[in-house]
């Protein structure tokens, strides 16, 4: 466990559809696109118990897409004040999540049937049956 507490990488999150909603003492909440995942939620829940936070309690919560890449957009826009050692490592990590991220939105337009990816800006479409649907919006300062 960290400084911050258990945390879930957006690369994670992305690929797996899943984001950390709500964290205390007694309880964490996950908020899922897919409910009824089983994988994710046991992985989540072991996870969640191996750094002790919970003592059990585990919570999900259905999101729909527009919900969930709210919430990725705001992991992606932290900007906390972090020691230089903190800065490093994420400097270092960028390449890898940038890699990780591009493959989790490819996989993504494979699976939603997408014949081409269009990045502008902050801005990821897909083209799905020859519409462009927007699949995520990124803050502006990452």
């Amino acid at each position: 466990m960290n400084e911050r507490g258990f945390e879930l990488s957006p690369v994670f999150c992305l690929h797996n559809g899943a984001v950390l909603l709500n964290r205390n003492k007694n309880a964490i909440t996950f908020g899922l696109l897919d409910s009824s995942n089983t994988r994710i939620r046991r992985r989540l829940e072991n996870a969640a118990n191996i750094e002790k936070i919970n003592h059990g309690k585990v919570n999900f919560i259905p999101l729909s897409r527009e919900e969930f890449n709210r919430h990725i957009s705001e992991i992606f826009s932290k900007n906390d004040d972090c020691s230089e050692q903190k800065k490093e490592e994420e400097k270092n990590r960028a390449e890898n999540e940038a890699a990780a991220l591009l493959d989790a939105l490819i996989g993504n337009a494979c699976s939603s049937g997408a014949t081409d990816i269009h990045i502008e800006e902050n801005l990821v479409r897909f083209r799905v049956k020859g519409v462009l649907q927007k699949e995520i919006e990124l803050s502006g300062e990452r």
